[in-house]
Order: C-alpha cells, then sequence, then structure tokens
C-alpha cells in the first residue's frame, strides 16, 4: 500500500527523475544566487543506491554523498534527513533494520566530510515507500536506496513563494495512513450447484454470483522510524463484504446482519518497538489482529490468488485477541511468543471467547538464508476451541470445550529463486483432541514477473481431512459463526461422505494497469481452479462428483 510521508512534496520531482536515470544518478534541486531570504528556503534531494542485502558504500554511492555533504555545507545546511529503504524481499523486520543500517552508513560517511553527526536525522522505511511498486519478494534495484534531504536558505527573489506546498506536506503524523480497498468478483462453477456452493472454498463459495468480498477501510500509524529506541504505532480496520462472514471475531457483528454482506472488525491493535534484550529489540502488539501462522492473508492484496486455499480456510486460525510479542535476535533469527483468547474469539468468558481457556502462539522465523533468496517461518498455535454452550455440550458429551486441545502447525518456506520467480512452500498439521481429528497437507505456490503489468501465479495443494471434521460448507449466512459459537445451525452442512484427501491446482495471472492518482493501484485476477478428491469420495456439486472446475475473476482497487 502506499502511504504519504509528511516529506514527500519535498522530494518527489528528485525521485522521479531518479527513476529516469537509474541507480547511479546524482539528484539535487538547487538554485544559486548571491543573496539569501531568510525565511524561505531551497529543498535538495540526493539518492543513494545499495546492492542486494547490502548495506555498505559502493565507491558510486561514496560520491553522491560526498556531493550532498559539500552542497550542504556550502548551503549552510543546518538539518539532513537520511532515510533508509530496502525492496520487498525478506520480512518486514529485517528489511527495516537494513534499511536502518544503510541510513547510518550514509551518516558515517557525511560524518567523514565534516558534516555533523547531531545534525542528521535518520529514519528508516524498510520495505515501505517502494520508489518503483513491486509485489512482495520482488528485487528492484531502485527500492534498496538512501534519500538525503535538506534546505537551504532560497535567493532573495524566492522569499515571496508561496509556503502553501511546506504547510500541506505537514498535516499529520510521520507514517499515518487512511486508506481504502475493494475487492470484488465472481467464480464461475460450469456444473451449476444446487444451492450455488462451491465446495472446498469459503471465501469464493458462491457460484455463478457476483459479490463484493470486502470494502476494507484502515486507518494506521506504524511504528515511528525515527525512533532510535522506543516507538509506538496502531491500526484499526474495517470491512463491509461477503468476506465477513468468516473472519468475524465471537460476539462482534458476528450476528447482527443475517445477510451474506456482513460488516467486520477485522484488526484494532496497538504496537510498540523497545530496545529490550536484543540489539534489533522486542516488538509488542496487543489487541486485535489477524493471525501470524500461513501463507494467505484475509487482506486479498497479499495474495496472488482470488480463492483461498484448503490450508487458509481449514488448517489455520485468522484472527485472534491478545499479546503477541517477536524479539529480533539477530539479522537471522526472530522468535515469535504470544498468548491470546483462541481463534477467532474476543473477550468474555463464553461469549466473546467460546469456552473458559487462553491460547499459545508462537515459534520463530529465519531471514537472510541462502545469500537472502530464503526465509522460513514455523508457527504454532495451541488452545481448547470447542465451544462451552449447553447444546454443544448435550451434543458432544465427551469433549472437553476447557480442556481439550487444538494443534494449529504451520511453516512457510519463501525462496526468491531469480528476479522474476518467486516460490512458497506450505506445510500444515492441525489436531483436535476434543474430537480425536487430524488434517495435514502442503501447498506450493510460485509467481513468475513478466512484465511491470502481468505476473503469472499458481497453487498446487493436497490436504487431508482424516476424520471428515475440518472441511466444510456453510450455506447458512450465519452457520459459520453459528459453529463457533456452538449454537443451532440454520441449514445443514454441506460434508463430505467420509474422510477425504482433497487436491486443487489453480493457475492465474495478476494484471496491473497503470492507474492515475489518487488510484493507488488495479490488479485484475483472472483463475481457473479444478478440485479433485484423492481417495474417491464425491464431495463436489452437491456430493455427485469427486472433482470440480471453477473459473474465478476478481479485481482489487486500492484508493
Amino acid at each position: 500500500m502506499r502511504k504519504t510521508d509528511i516529506r514527500k512534496s519535498a522530494t518527489v520531482s528528485a525521485l522521479l527523475l531518479s527513476s529516469l536515470l537509474g541507480a547511479s544518478s546524482l539528484l539535487a534541486v538547487t538554485v544559486g544566487a548571491p543573496a539569501y531570504a531568510a525565511d524561505a528556503t531551497v529543498p535538495h534531494s540526493y539518492l543513494v543506491f545499495f546492492d542486494f542485502n547490502r548495506s555498505d558504500l559502493t565507491p558510486a554511492a561514496v560520491k553522491i554523498v560526498d556531493q550532498a555533504a559539500a552542497d550542504a555545507a556550502a548551503g549552510k545546511a543546518t538539518t539532513l534527513q537520511v532515510t533508509g529503504y530496502t525492496d520487498t524481499v525478506g520480512s518486514d523486520a529485517y528489511n527495516l533494520r537494513l534499511s536502518k543500517r544503510r541510513a547510518m552508513s550514509v551518516q558515517a560517511e557525511l560524518a567523514k566530510q565534516g558534516i555533523p553527526a547531531d545534525s542528521v536525522a535518520i529514519f528508516a522505511k524498510g520495505k515501505h515507500d517502494l520508489l518503483v511498486p513491486t509485489a512482495d519478494g520482488v528485487k528492484e534495484p531502485q527500492n534498496r536506496r538512501v534519500s538525503i534531504v535538506y534546505d537551504t536558505a532560497a535567493p532573495a527573489a524566492a522569499a515571496e513563494a508561496p509556503a502553501a506546498a511546506a504547510a500541506a506536506a505537514d498535516t499529520g503524523p510521520p507514517g499515518f495512513a487512511i486508506w481504502a480497498q475493494l475487492e470484488a468478483g465472481i467464480t464461475a462453477n460450469p456444473n451449476q450447484p444446487y444451492g450455488g456452493l462451491n465446495y472446498g472454498h469459503l471465501f469464493t463459495d458462491k457460484a455463478n454470483q457476483p459479490v463484493l468480498n470486502q470494502l476494507l477501510v484502515t486507518a494506521e500509524q506504524p511504528l515511528d522510524p525515527k525512533a532510535t529506541d522506543y516507538a509506538f504505532g496502531y491500526r484499526l480496520q474495517g470491512m463491509f463484504g461477503t468476506d465477513a462472514r468468516y473472519t468475524h471475531f465471537v460476539d462482534e457483528l458476528d450476528l447482527n446482519i443475517k445477510d451474506r454482506t456482513q460488516v467486520d472488525i477485522v484488526e484494532a491493535w496497538v504496537t510498540a518497538h523497545t530496545p529490550w534484550l536484543f540489539d534489533g529489540g522486542v516488538d509488542i502488539k496487543a489487541g486485535q489482529f489477524v493471525t501470524y501462522l500461513g501463507a494467505e492473508t484475509i487482506d486479498p492484496s497479499g495474495n496472488y490468488l482470488y480463492s483461498k486455499s484448503y490450508i487458509f480456510n481449514f488448517g489455520i486460525p485468522l484472527k485472534h485477541t491478545g499479546i503477541m510479542t517477536i524479539s529480533h535476535v539477530n539479522d537471522t533469527l526472530d522468535v515469535y511468543l504470544g498468548a491470546d483468547t483462541g481463534v477467532n474469539t474476543s473477550v468474555g468468558s463464553d461469549s466473546g471467547d467460546n469456552n473458559s481457556a487462553f491460547a499459545f502462539q508462537g515459534g520463530f522465523g529465519l531471514n537472510n538464508l541462502l545469500d537472502g533468496k530464503l526465509t522460513v517461518l514455523a508457527l504454532t498455535h495451541i488452545g481448547p476451541e470447542n465451544p462451552n454452550t449447553a447444546f454443544f455440550k448435550a451434543a458432544n458429551p465427551s469433549v472437553h470445550p476447557n480442556s481439550d486441545l487444538r494443534y494449529l502447525n504451520d511453516i512457510l518456506f519463501t525462496y526468491k529463486a531469480s528476479d522474476a520467480l518467486t516460490l512458497m512452500s506450505e506445510f500444515n498439521f492441525i489436531r483436535d483432541d476434543g474430537f480425536h481429528a487430524i488434517g495435514y497437507g502442503a501447498a506450493e505456490y510460485f509467481t513468475y514477473t513478466v512484465s511491470d503489468t502481468v505476473a503469472v501465479v499458481g497453487r498446487g495443494e493436497i490436504w487431508r481431512d482424516n476424520n471428515n471434521f475440518f472441511v466444510a460448507g456453510f450455506p447458512g449466512n450465519t452457520d459459520y459463526v453459528n459453529l463457533e459459537r456452538g449454537f443451532p445451525l440454520t441449514r445443514a452442512l454441506a460434508t463430505a461422505p467420509g474422510p477425504t484427501t482433497y487436491s486443487e491446482v489453480t493457475l492465474g495471472l495478476n494484471i496491473k494497469p497503470p492507474m492515475p492518482d489518487p488510484i493507488q493501484g488495479l490488479t485484475i485476477r483472472p483463475e481457473i481452479r479444478y478440485d479433485y478428491s484423492l481417495n474417491g469420495t464425491k464431495p463436489f456439486n452437491n456430493g455427485t462428483d469427486d472433482g470440480q472446475f471453477t473459473f474465478g475473476l476478481d479485481f482489487i482497487l486500492k484508493i
């Protein structure tokens, strides 16, 4: 997503020029004259570019920094803003640290040229505010950069220039953003299943019907990259659309609307970065947030395909209420530790939380493996998840809702095979002790960037529902939530005739045509998907087929 930085207006011309001149360009906006006005300034901007996963200055970069230092001294600049950035390969946490190291390298070179360190303000943006917008995991050279920005006194002739642009640039705190995103689409099923249900799908389960999946509105303040020790941020995100049927927090707007299109609070959290324990510090998030498990996300812009995997639909949690800590032990290792009220639950014993027990979420992330090409994220969520209502306990007397554990385990490998090709391998295993049920499987993803506007994408997956417990279809608009809460259903679940090994292969395109402001981007995603039962059961098309073709098409519009 694009975020509006308060200094963007001062550097936009230089950044546009940089994209034309290339990675070795020296950028400076200067006006020379013998007389200067005390209250007027002229902005100067320089860009320094870096090799992949490196923070040391190349000889060409040293020349640019030295020129910036000389011009700053000549113009008697009092404060220089040095901001580091990365491309989108690797995690947010790792890239934030890498961008800071790049900015510090520039600061050190400026100091060698006589610019006092206390006159240089360091900023770190990580893989946000990209100069060249790309998908995640893309090695874009012009995004691996540091900007040097400062003001010098303007010539007297420019003293009467209006200050409106400068005032407009300071309309909010650094990094604060409000943005909106719309996703709508249709999934065609040529078999015209009775009831219009694409079995094995959740978010694209309505066959042959156009749907408004999401209108997502977000207000957020990311962790302040200016802070050298403590930093704070927050996010509030709400959704209106058909996806909300499956993303509700229990007891939060989940039964207020009975129609297909519903309202949901997706996230509401505060976060802090602390300089505790390790060189990279510890990040703490508290509130309501999406899960850290899995390859796919509720936000469609985080995915390459319209339809979701079996793992996302049935093998991982979606959201939590609680606290999560991420300890950045070093540039390679992140440790995740957290506690929450469970899967898709809020607060309140037996109401917001469908039982009276807490859950654990934790694991580790490995960054910068294989020369920066490979990352690993291995996480688990463990806790009681079955509801504690009288209706549920009467129907399932052998289940102990507050003590029988459900284990959800997921490992994700992301490998940047080349500048164009990204591969992801996901492995999933879940178990519910109350029902003695297990599920497991794997998914493989690929993304091949053909051009700036087109990428070929795909997913292949096998997932075993060993006890016919986890996979189901929900004809009733509120029945997913009713099942989580332990309430009676309005309509019978669609289920397989027995334990089933599901497979699916999905191929598609990401088409991103250039768009004018204020549209941040448009993504069009056609796909073809084939689901198949590998062990001969017939769960598809109302229990008549062992396979199912679907054809999906959606668009994502960001403003």
